[in-house]
């Protein structure tokens, strides 16, 4: 790589001490860029309030940080940017005069190489792509999610689906290169835009900070006891909402009139995503052996939505399953470590694979902890196999699921951590990826 420090103009809607989901990753490339000869400059709105973490920005004095005001969206706004009248989010539309603003005044002190964006929200990538061609600077897109495949609930129409996928088309062609977060989505994509160059198109995963000094080749699970039961925990969000479920399955003649012509590229059933299939292995689990029900409790850290109490409720999990509510990042990173083992779960595509690795993953492979991983045919799933600290349930074989289940609380499960792999999933890796991209690009 160059040995000449180049300057990277990074673009990130979110950025900590916001506690997003979007502002971890552009946060740990911009911590460590320097160490690969690259300047970072955030450009990033104002501090949100409401989800501010202080406990983020652990040294964020060392990067160079931009701040903008958004501009506030009247009422009438807000019913024109209704998914029906329009394909993109509002952001865009709140934030480019100030984005500009910042721009300008910047690029008149520092010579850039290049932009990164990361998205979403994805209408940022629009402007970002506006900037490129003002600027002449090369264009680095980093796709935390799918845009046109993007289906927790159906798009309104066919014809909003077509101009998303336009749209995403229009910002593969004119960025330089397109990262995404796992290699399902770059399938994804290649199968959507044919048109575009493949060699644009490159992996680099999340990652987690925590620095690892020795990983062991064997871990032992240990029993659980009355007196020390077995605590499993989870983190963060589901993705799931049982209406948007309910959107996607059912069959048009039963919709409203307004509701005909939704449309979905493909089927992703999101209540794989939640803890259903996982409550109801315990439940089973404790009608079976209830003299074992004793032996372990569930503790959940995130918002509470109501379908979620109603779900404990439906297998009569109130005595085993403690919502703990909402927990700064460092006080999550804290309860996880705390835990005996840790859920994961993922959504199901309908004839096809799961493209989506949660954030969270990464977090929890850095806790070298066992990982009950209900997990589909997918991205996800390989990830914690591959890891070693997988327990790896099928979700759809109840009666399998159970005897696993026992056998992990019984202490009769030995894992084996992938050491390369866990390390290959640190922050200072993942970046190494970015900084040989941003080297290629500033080449040209």
């Amino acid at each position: 790589m160059d040995c000449k420090m180049k300057n990277l103009l990074m673009i990130a809607y979110q950025f900590p001490p916001q506690n997003s989901g979007g502002s971890h990753r552009p946060y740990r490339f911009a911590k460590y860029l320097k160490e690969f000869n690259i300047n970072p400059v955030v450009i990033t709105t104002q501090i949100d309030e409401d989800i501010q973490d202080d406990s983020l920005v652990e040294n964020i004095e060392n990067i160079k940080v931009i701040r903008t005001p958004v501009k506030k969206r009247v009422f009438f706004e807000k019913i024109l940017q209704k998914q029906y009248f329009n394909i993109l989010d509002p952001e865009h539309k709140k934030w480019k005069d100030y984005l500009f603003e910042a721009v300008d005044k910047v690029t008149k002190k520092i010579d850039f190489c290049a932009i990164y964006v990361t998205v979403p929200p994805f209408s940022i990538a629009d402007i970002a792509i506006e900037l490129s061609k003002k600027y002449n600077l090369p264009l680095i897109l980093d796709m935390r999610d799918h845009f046109s495949y993007w289906n927790i609930t159906p798009f309104p129409s066919y014809l909003h689906y077509k101009l998303i996928l336009n749209k995403e088309r229009n910002w593969f062609k004119n960025a330089n290169f397109i990262i995404a977060v796992s290699e399902q989505m770059i399938d994804d994509f290649k199968k959507l835009h044919p048109s575009i160059d493949v060699n644009k198109y490159i992996v680099i995963k999340n990652s987690f900070e925590n620095e690892l000094k020795s990983i062991p080749n064997v871990i032992n699970l240990r029993k659980g006891t009355k007196d020390n039961p077995i605590v499993i925990g989870y983190v963060g969000s589901f993705y799931y909402e049982p209406y948007q479920r309910e959107m996607i399955f059912k069959p048009w003649w039963k919709k409203k009139p307004y509701q005909w012509f939704q449309y979905t590229p493909k089927k992703e059933d999101w209540l794989y995503r939640s803890p259903y299939f996982f409550f109801k292995t315990i439940s089973s689990f404790m009608q079976k052996y209830p003299t074992l029900k004793d032996l372990f409790r569930v503790e959940f850290v995130g918002k509470q939505p109501v379908w979620l109490k109603n779900m404990i409720k439906e297998f009569n999990l109130e005595d085993i399953v403690i919502l703990k509510g909402f927990m700064p990042h460092k006080e999550s990173l804290e309860f996880q470590k705390r835990c005996d083992a840790l859920l994961g779960t993922s959504m199901k595509v309908i004839e096809g694979r799961d493209y989506c690795i949660a954030g969270k993953s990464y977090e929890y492979i850095s806790n070298l902890k066992p990982i009950l991983a209900f997990a589909t045919d997918g991205t996800q799933k390989d990830f914690f196999k591959e890891s070693g600290l997988g327990v790896m349930f099928d979700p759809d074989n109840l009666d399998e699921n159970v005897e696993i289940f026992k056998r992990f609380i019984l202490g009769e499960i030995v894992l084996k951590p992938n050491r390369d792999f866990i390390l290959n999933h640190n922050a200072k890796s993942s970046t190494k990826k970015l900084a040989y991209i941003v080297d290629e690009v500033c080449k040209k």
